[in-house]
């Protein structure tokens, strides 16, 4: 599951916050002008109602023939509706239905008790009010239409929710000034780590600005890096230092062995430890170069020398020269079309160094390598070589780049015959040369050890 960045993160709560709060005070505030408005017109409205009663009832006290002209009259000057009843019967032409006059108001008429209520009728919203005039056993019912009660509530439900959604948007902007300030300190935080992880001790983040939280960060993390720098440069010093001086015994102890092999008068058990104890000064010298190497390259010391060389020309030899030296027939070497022109820009002696190593790893534990390929891929040169051993299993194709990884093997002393550090120098001389190294499966088995460079130049 894809996780959503910080950014977006903040961007939407503040959206969401100001959405909320734009939503909540618009709810506020048309409720608040819907009830004062109401209210308003329901007491005018109320007066209203009262006046025309005491109209009608001196209009029917002394002129009773002049009622409909005077109903006519208030409700064209009101735009309400007039509804008379005297001695229980409605006057006029129609009398009202049950959503305008609801039976509690009836009720309320019938008890000599005014009474109100807010009805809707199709949608529109009316007030009615019910006054009984018990001098004349009559009861007065008006209807006022809240049309432009209506009508202003609308218009300001509209302003409401333009002024949310302009809230809102108000809410994205901060939300994304907020999160550029918050996380690019973050991001450039990030960014030196994933430089410091390819290998760059010098990477530092640079100082921010702003909240002290975020100073600190950047501090901290500055002062984490120059100890861890110092203490890489301390260990590799050491190693460095260590090797070298392991040399002047190591030499001695290579002499006296060589000595002792070639004594005449030495038994069998006592030359045969004598073998095993030149063996083990080998691995031990090959050890103490090995380390050698490594520890010029962690403290930046190592020197390249690069010079452009014909791929496939420099692979041939790399071949010739390490199967020489192990005595072993020469696989054969297959060269993709277009491969023979090819330039590359290395180190030939690191190059060198990096086919021997593999040549070493696959005849310590593959049985040697079986054949070796030339391909271009874009603007990279691809070298593989393919070995007959058991292969590598998924898990482990990445660790055995490490140092001393020797994997299921280090537990049997018996089949440890390398140092453990060829194949991490196989990937730190490459990754130098702007290279990288990958162990897959061969097609026919076995463990494919793939080289990748880039070309310098490509003759046609």
């Amino acid at each position: 599951m894809r996780h959503t960045s910080l950014r977006v993160r903040l961007i939407a709560a503040f959206a969401i916050g100001a959405l909320t709060v734009s939503g909540l005070l618009a709810s506020i505030t048309f409720m608040g002008v819907r009830h004062v408005l109401l209210h308003d017109q329901q007491v005018t409205d109320t007066r209203q109602a009262f006046d025309t009663a005491n109209l009608l009832r001196s209009a029917l006290a002394t002129n009773p023939l002049s009622l409909p002209q005077q109903v006519s009259a208030i409700e064209s000057d009101t735009g309400s509706l007039i509804y008379q009843r005297v001695n229980g019967l409605w006057q006029g032409a129609a009398a009202p239905g049950a959503a305008t006059v609801s039976l509690a108001m009836l009720d309320a008429l019938d008890a000599d008790r005014a009474a109100s209520q807010t009805m809707s009728v199709h949608g529109h919203l009316n007030f009615v009010v019910g006054v009984p005039v018990p001098a004349i056993e009559s009861e007065v019912v008006e209807t006022f239409p809240l049309t432009s009660v209506q009508s202003n509530l609308s218009s300001l439900l509209r302003l409401l929710l333009l002024a949310a959604a302009f809230t809102t948007i108000v809410g994205v902007l901060i939300g994304i000034v907020v999160s550029l300030r918050t996380v690019r300190p973050l991001r450039d935080a990030a960014t030196t780590a994933e430089t410091i992880l390819n290998g760059d001790l010098s990477a530092r983040i640079a100082p921010f600005g702003g909240a002290h939280e975020v100073q600190r960060l950047a501090i901290s993390f500055n002062k984490m890096v120059d100890q861890l720098a110092a203490r890489i440069q301390r260990d590799s010093q050491f190693a460095s230092d260590v090797s070298h001086e392991l040399r002047s015994p190591l030499t001695g102890l290579s002499v006296s062995a060589a000595v002792l092999e070639n004594e005449p008068s030495l038994t069998p058990v006592g030359r045969e430890s004598v073998e095993i104890l030149n063996a083990d000064i080998a691995i031990f010298r090959a050890l103490v170069d090995d380390l050698i190497e490594i520890s010029r390259a962690d403290s930046g010391a190592a020197t390249f020398s690069l010079e452009r060389v014909n791929a496939v020309k420099l692979v041939e030899r790399c071949i010739s020269a390490s199967s020489r030296r192990l005595g072993t027939a020469e696989p054969p070497l297959a060269v993709a079309p277009g491969c023979e022109g090819v330039t590359l820009r290395v180190d030939r002696r690191r190059f060198e160094r990096v086919i021997a190593n593999l040549f070493d790893n696959a005849q310590n534990y593959a049985n040697g390598i079986t054949g070796v390929s030339v391909v271009t891929e874009g603007d990279h040169v691809v070298l593989c070589l393919d070995d007959d051993g058991p292969g590598v299993a998924p898990e482990e194709r990445e660790a055995i780049f490490e140092r001393f990884y020797r994997g299921p093997v280090a537990s049997d002393r018996r089949q440890v015959v390398g140092t453990g550090l060829g194949l991490a120098l196989v990937r730190d001389h490459l990754s130098a040369l702007g290279g990288t190294v990958t162990c897959d499966e061969a097609p026919g088995g076995g463990a494919r050890f793939r080289i990748t460079l880039p070309i310098e130049e490509v003759r046609s």
